[in-house]
C-alpha cells in the first residue's frame, strides 16, 4: 500500500480515483443512507462524477478510506469545500460501519488539514436523524453550531428535516490532541513557495547563467531576510567551458553552533529542463524554512544548503561534505527535500538511512501514517551524507510522471503536495533543530 497518504491502526488513506465514486454509489441509494442524504439518480451522478475529473477541481483533500484488514475500500473521507470553508464529509460502505473505521479515518484527515495544510477551522453536519454521524463528531470534539442549521426536504416524504451544523477549530484540536514533540507543527504557507518556483521557471543546468541567475534570486531573499549566506566554490570535471562550481549555503546560528542540521536541495535542473517539481519545489521550501528559523531561532544551528549538480553525480553535495563538513558527529540529522510536487495519484514514503530516524520521524513529527524505505540516498544529495555515517531523510513520492521531462513546469505544481512536502519537511528540520533527541 505504497500510495497511502496516511495510515492509522484500522485504515489508511489515499487520493481518491473515480474507481472508488462508483463503488460509493450503489452504497448512496440505501434507504439508511437516503434519509440522511439527497437522492442522486445516475445521470446527476455522471455530471457530478465529470465535475471531480475536471483538472481545476480542487477540495482541501479528497480521500479513499482503505480497511487495513483486508486491503479493500471502505468509503470516502473528504475536507470539501462545501460551504465558506472546509468541511468534513464521510460515507462508509456496508460492513464497515460501526467498528471504529470512521472515526479513525476522520482522526487522520484532520490531523493532516491542521498540521499540514494550514487549515484554522473544519466545519461538520449530519441531519438530526443520523445518530451516528452525531456521536462521531462529539467524539472528534466538535461542538455544535446551532444557529447554523439548516432544514431540508426529505426524499422519503418524511417533511422537512434539520442539518445540525458544527465546528472544530485548529487550536482546540491540537491543544487536545497527543502530540509527543516539543514544538507544534511549523507554520508552512504553499502560496509564496509557489510564487518562488514561478520566478525559477528557466532552465537551471550546472554550471551554467541560469543556475547563477537562480542563486542570486534566493541570495536576495536571503539578504532581505537578514540571514546570512556565501558560496561554497569547487572545481570540478569541466563542463563545456566551466569548471568552477558553487553551492549557495545560509545558516542561522543556535545557542549550540557546533551542533548542526542541514537542510538540502539542488537548484540545477536536468538538462534542457525547468525542473519546477525537481528541484525548484525544494528550493522554495528551504527559501520558506529560513523564514521560519529566523522567527523562531533554533536551539542548534541551522545550514541551508541550495546545492549544484545533483543531476551530474551529486558534485555539488559531495563536494560540500568533503570540504565543509570536518566532524560527521557535529551533522545531528539531513533533511533533504527534492521529491516530486506534481499532479499525479500518490502519496508521500519515508526514505532514510536507518530505522532509527524513521522512529524518531515517526514519534515527534506525526509521520506515523506514512510507509518508509530505508536507502543509502540513490541518486539524491542524501547520498554524500549517508555516505559518510551522517543520519538523513526525504519525503519522496514513488508516482512520478514528468521527472526529467519539459513538463516539469510550475503549472504542473500539485499545491496540497507541495503544502504537505513544505510542512513536513520544515518540521522535520524545526524538531531536531530544537533538541528533540535525534
Amino acid at each position: 500500500m505504497s500510495d497511502l497518504l496516511m495510515k492509522g491502526e484500522l485504515v489508511g488513506l489515499r487520493p481518491i480515483t473515480p474507481d472508488d465514486y462508483r463503488l460509493v454509489y450503489d452504497t448512496w441509494h440505501h434507504i439508511d443512507v437516503q434519509r440522511n442524504l439527497n437522492f442522486v439518480d445516475d445521470d446527476s451522478f455522471e455530471v457530478w462524477l465529470d465535475k471531480e475529473r475536471a483538472a481545476d477541481h480542487r477540495c482541501w483533500l479528497d480521500c479513499a478510506v482503505i480497511s487495513l484488514a483486508d486491503g479493500k475500500p471502505a468509503g470516502i473521507v473528504q475536507l470539501g469545500s462545501i460551504k465558506a470553508g472546509p468541511e468534513l464529509v464521510m460515507l462508509l460502505l456496508p460492513g464497515y460501519r460501526g467498528r471504529g473505521l470512521g472515526t479513525e479515518a476522520a482522526r487522520l484527515i484532520i490531523d493532516y488539514g491542521f498540521a499540514v495544510l494550514g487549515i484554522s477551522r473544519v466545519g461538520g453536519g449530519a441531519h438530526e436523524s443520523n445518530h451516528a454521524s452525531q456521536h462521531m463528531l462529539d467524539k472528534l470534539g466538535f461542538v455544535r453550531d446551532p444557529d447554523e442549521d439548516e432544514p431540508s426536504n426529505n426524499t422519503w416524504g418524511e417533511g422537512k428535516v434539520t442539518e445540525l451544523c458544527y465546528h472544530l477549530d485548529r487550536d482546540t484540536w491540537l491543544r487536545t490532541r497527543r502530540w509527543t514533540g516539543k514544538a507544534r507543527p511549523a507554520v508552512f504557507d504553499a502560496r509564496p513557495a509557489l510564487e518562488t518556483i514561478k520566478r525559477l521557471d528557466f532552465v537551471r543546468e550546472c554550471g551554467s547563467e541560469g543556475e547563477a541567475r537562480a542563486m542570486d534570486i534566493i541570495a536576495q531573499q536571503l539578504t532581505d531576510l537578514g540571514v546570512a549566506w556565501r558560496y561554497h566554490t569547487f572545481e570540478d570535471s569541466p563542463i563545456g567551458s566551466v569548471s568552477e562550481f558553487r553551492n549557495l549555503i545560509a545558516e542561522i546560528p543556535g545557542a549550540k553552533p557546533d551542533e548542526i542540521v542541514v537542510m538540502g536541495a539542488h537548484i540545477d535542473s536536468y538538462p534542457g529542463t525547468v525542473g519546477a517539481s525537481d528541484d525548484a519545489a525544494g528550493c522554495a521550501i528551504l527559501l520558506e524554512a529560513a523564514k521560519w528559523f529566523v522567527a523562531h531561532r533554533p536551539a542548534r544551528t541551522a545550514r541551508l544548503a541550495w546545492f549544484t549538480g545533483e543531476e551530474i553525480d551529486r558534485r555539488g553535495s559531495r563536494a560540500y561534505v568533503r570540504d565543509c563538513v570536518a566532524d560527521p558527529g557535529s551533522v545531528r540529522l539531513v533533511v533533504n527535500v527534492d521529491s516530486s510536487c506534481e499532479i499525479c495519484p500518490g502519496g508521500f514514503m519515508i526514505y532514510a538511512s536507518d530505522e532509527s530516524v524513521v522512529a524518531w520521524a515517526c514519534e515527534h513529527v506525526h509521520l506515523g501514517g506514512l510507509e518508509h524505505f530505508i536507502t543509502n540516498g540513490g541518486g539524491t544529495d542524501a547520498r554524500s551524507f549517508i555516505e559518510r555515517g551522517m543520519r538523513a531523510l526525504m519525503l519522496e513520492a514513488p508516482s512520478k510522471q514528468s521527472e526529467h521531462l519539459p513538463d516539469d513546469r510550475p503549472e504542473t505544481i500539485d499545491p496540497h503536495k507541495l503544502q504537505f512536502l513544505g510542512a513536513a519537511s520544515i518540521d522535520l528540520a524545526a524538531q531536531a533543530a530544537n533538541e528533540v533527541s535525534t
